[in-house]
């Protein structure tokens, strides 16, 4: 099926915490056409894969791990060199002349302006999930225990995202909405991509994965309530078909 983009070569940076919905929402454009490259398809924790490309990735970890952070230790700011910029723009150089095309890692939420760098034209969709069903998502993943605490680390991406949400153009949809809903706002979020209509159910919606949060984890007032708002505004922000 053909893309109809206004330019002739558009990348989108799919943004949001891990467990967030970011793989669902990646999956989901690639089927739209947004062209993501060699990704992961499958994996043991998500049958559909993650859809994250290993290199990206790895650019992503170096530049973490250079700020003295990592996943679960987002660095306040970033600083890069010239090893890294290469890494980056030879990785970029494979979608010369693609007309639609993305990538997807929760770690861009702290990268961005990296990328951002030689990317003037980036366009931004996201994705956010309920901070407790994040956590215990977080849980049931073995080998994913996080160094901050899960709905702490929670707050550090989603503060990123909701900057971006109230200073730019952001379309930002929500993992914890049920079928219709998630599935009308992709349609309207494809129209406003200039991808086309998908007329079928997106493989990557899997109901029985979305299960609501039972409540919170043992955490501090203070946290739980800076969490709420910041779910409140996020939501705030969120597409609706028709925006």
């Amino acid at each position: 099926m053909p893309v109809v983009v206004t330019q002739s070569n558009t990348p989108i940076c799919i943004l949001g915490m891990h467990r967030s919905g970011t793989s669902c929402l990646a999956g989901s454009l690639e089927l739209a056409g947004v062209h993501l490259g060699e990704v992961v398809n499958k994996s043991p924790h998500n049958l559909r894969g993650n859809k994250e490309n290993k290199i990206q990735r790895r650019i992503n970890e170096d530049l973490l791990t250079f700020n003295g952070g990592s996943w679960d230790n987002l660095p306040d700011q970033i600083v890069w060199h010239d090893e890294l910029r290469a890494q980056r723009d030879a990785y970029i150089s494979q979608f010369k002349g693609v007309p639609v095309w993305g990538f997807k890692d929760p770690r861009c939420l702290s990268t961005l302006a990296f990328w951002r760098e030689t990317l003037g034209n980036l366009r931004l969709v996201g994705t956010f999930r309920h901070p407790a069903a994040v956590a215990q998502s977080l849980a049931k993943r073995r080998g994913l225990t996080p160094a901050t605490e899960p709905v702490q680390l929670w707050i550090d991406y989603n503060r990123r995202l909701l900057d971006l949400c109230e200073t730019e153009v952001v379309h930002l949809v929500c993992f914890d909405w049920r079928m219709p809903q998630y599935l009308a706002t992709l349609g309207h979020l494809n129209g406003l991509l200039g991808l086309p209509e998908v007329q079928e159910t997106p493989p990557f919606f899997e109901t029985q994965l979305r299960q609501s949060h039972a409540g919170w984890p043992e955490i501090p007032d203070a946290l739980r309530q800076d969490a709420e708002a910041m779910y409140q505004a996020l939501n705030g922000h969120a597409l609706m078909p028709g925006d």
